[in-house]
């Protein structure tokens, strides 16, 4: 026990960073209103504050503050020619095993603006020492994790639940985030970039 007590303590004092895609407050109240509506299908264990939706661009993990600084730096100045772009979201997805699913999403469109933008962001983080995941990118929006349901996940779920009309919005915003594992919500914006 105090083995976890200390690990826990030490996961706290050092904090994870990423670069995400802010959603705007008014789509992150549309996409809750959809939630709500199919969470008694979807038995979850762990669901996602509305506030810390968002699109991961690059997962940090730990970092020293002249990293972070540098980092910044050369986004601001590498993102500087991109020109906000249009969003959609309309469908959900998992991650993991087929029949017990680790990760619950809603899916985004994935326009040639936000591939460009996260490769910038990207470089400059591994250009500063970050090792990155370098799996294929894809773009989704984390809506809960962890399969809690007495049965196997059932796939054909998910598209009784889609939308008919797409949930439009403008990708025009990249922030820096903070995670905070005692918080709810969790990320705490340190630094964003207007595209524009």
């Amino acid at each position: 026990m105090l083995k976890y007590e200390s690990e826990m303590r030490l996961h706290y004092m050092n904090p994870h960073y990423f670069y995400a895609l802010r959603i705007p407050n008014k789509v992150k109240q549309e996409l809750d209103e959809w939630i709500q509506e199919i969470k008694p299908s979807f038995p979850f264990q762990k669901w996602v504050h509305p506030e810390d939706y968002h699109i991961t661009l690059a997962f940090l993990g730990n970092a020293a503050a002249v990293q972070l600084q540098n980092t910044e730096s050369i986004i601001r100045e590498t993102i500087s020619t991109i020109m906000p772009f249009e969003m959609k979201t309309d469908r959900l997805g998992t991650f993991g095993q087929e029949m017990n699913p680790r990760i619950f999403w809603a899916n985004s469109s994935t326009p040639s603006s936000l591939v460009e933008l996260r490769r910038n962001i990207y470089k400059a983080c591994e250009s500063q020492g970050f090792q990155l995941d370098q799996r294929t990118f894809t773009p989704h929006i984390t809506l809960a994790r962890k399969w809690g349901g007495e049965n196997a996940f059932q796939r054909e779920l998910l598209n009784q639940f889609n939308l008919e009309k797409a949930i439009e919005w403008q990708g025009n915003e990249v922030v820096l985030y903070q995670t905070h594992l005692d918080r709810v919500p969790k990320y705490e914006v340190k630094s964003a970039f207007i595209l524009n």
